[in-house]
């Protein structure tokens, strides 16, 4: 665990004797890396600079074609600055990938991606790392980061925890409890401050509840809601998803910057 100051750099090494230097300032600092260009491939939100290309010749690179990213050539004759937020993205993914490069970085590739486009993106994801591809990869989405092979969490400028999804979800000890009700926003604020319920939140249409105590909980929930006429479906501990393990960590490392 590193908290980082403005005047620090934290050395990770990414694959042999490759390392990345990451500041306070710039976690995506791929000047540090002594990688020569073919080996490299970036998919920044830096669309400005795409924008300034006008358009990528995708078709002229290294002459070659190969099936898997065949989905980015119906752009190469557009100019980038037309395009939409998930065509630029889509785009810019082809081109860092059309080389086949042995480490790969991609901060929130599938940012404003619909569904269908955001799951062609992680199997190619998927399909490259097999392959033996390094892939860094920052996401706002904890379902996202559920695919991903060790997962880093941050808050604040500080690594608060890296481990594989399934070990981060298995340290947490505090029970969740997914509540059904018909009302789950009012539900929310009636369990506020609730006896053992140290947290509420919607998932969806339910409530995910981190507890003190299960059977606390259980009788605190069924009070709660009782007295604010809602109805209860039904109360079930469940396996904490990594967004509940992210919240959690959160917390116990004092909150929020807003908080």
């Amino acid at each position: 665990r590193k908290q980082l100051h403005e005047d620090e750099t934290l050395q990770l090494r990414v694959v042999g004797d490759v390392k990345l230097n990451l500041s306070f300032n710039n976690l995506w600092n791929l000047n540090s890396l002594q990688l020569p260009k073919p080996d490299l491939g970036n998919l920044t939100q830096d669309f400005d600079i795409v924008n300034r290309r006008q358009s990528y010749n995708i078709k002229s690179i290294n002459g070659n074609t190969t099936a898997r990213v065949t989905w980015t050539y119906v752009l190469a004759p557009r100019r980038t600055g037309q395009l939409p937020l998930g065509w630029k993205q889509r785009l810019a993914l082809g081109c860092a990938v059309l080389h086949e490069p042995a480490v790969l970085f991609l901060d929130e590739p599938t940012s404003g991606v619909d569904p269908a486009a955001r799951r062609t993106f992680w199997d190619l994801i998927y399909e490259m790392a097999e392959s033996g591809t390094t892939i860094l990869v920052s996401t706002h989405y904890m379902e996202e980061a559920e695919y991903c092979g060790r997962v880093a969490l941050m808050n604040r400028g500080r690594l608060i925890a890296l481990d594989r999804p399934a070990s981060l979800r298995s340290s947490l000890a505090e029970p969740i409890l997914e509540v059904r009700t018909d009302e789950a926003a009012r539900a929310v604020e009636a369990l506020a401050g609730a006896d053992a319920v140290i947290e509420a939140a919607m998932f969806g249409r339910r409530l995910h509840v981190a507890a003190e105590d299960e059977n606390r909980a259980r009788a605190a929930i069924t009070r709660r809601l009782d007295a604010a006429g809602l109805s209860l479906e039904s109360i079930e501990r469940i396996q904490p998803s990594l967004e509940d393990v992210f919240v959690s960590m959160v917390r116990r490392e004092g909150g929020t910057v807003a908080e």
